[in-house]
């Protein structure tokens, strides 16, 4: 039986799941992934930015690794934009798509979009030279609530102490950093 390939949100990781996962009936088989710079995935390499259709393609590859002809998704907030698009533009390899908390697009202002996107532009450069070994650090604690206090409105504390899991790594001083490439808060 082919899993039910998990699609977690953007900048957070495949602990997305583990409140939901006890909840399904135990015949149910899940594939939980990190997305690239997510979680515990490899970052881009310096100099390469992050597309959404760099998260699709990752889908795409999933499904060719294990020789699936159909895939279900199911996909949390931008986990399921990424499963929309997925669905969108190979809908004959699609069993199902479920959708949680999907990302509605926004109307926006042409104008105010282009310089949006410079300083997005602006702000990747700047992100990207900077030297990935100099992370702000934290205690356990103190990470899990610098997490809840940008989340806050719509993650408990509970719930980013899961994410945390995936999301931290310990460093060789006790402290902790965040495991998502940095460079994914510009886009």
């Amino acid at each position: 039986m082919k899993p039910l390939l998990c699609l977690h949100g953007y900048q957070d990781n495949a602990g997305t799941w583990d409140t939901l996962v006890p909840l399904l009936p135990p015949e149910i088989s899940l594939l939980a992934i990190d997305f690239p710079g997510h979680g515990y995935s490899s970052h881009f390499p310096r100099g390469i930015p992050y597309h959404v259709l760099d998260f699709v393609l990752a889908v795409r590859r999933i499904a060719n690794t294990y020789g699936w002809d159909k895939i279900s998704l199911l996909g949390h907030s931008y986990g399921s934009v990424v499963s929309l698009l997925y669905s969108a533009l190979y809908p004959e390899y699609v069993d199902h798509y479920i959708g949680i908390d999907a990302i509605m697009p926004i109307p926006y202002d042409p104008n105010r979009r282009l310089n949006k996107h410079a300083e997005c532009l602006d702000q990747f450069l700047q992100l990207d030279s900077l030297n990935p070994k100099s992370k702000p650090s934290y205690t356990y604690e103190e990470a899990v609530d610098h997490l809840h206090k940008s989340r806050s409105k719509w993650a408990s504390r509970e719930a980013c102490e899961i994410l945390s899991k995936r999301g931290t790594e310990k460093l060789a001083d006790g402290h902790y950093c965040f495991s998502r490439d940095p460079r994914l808060k510009v886009f």
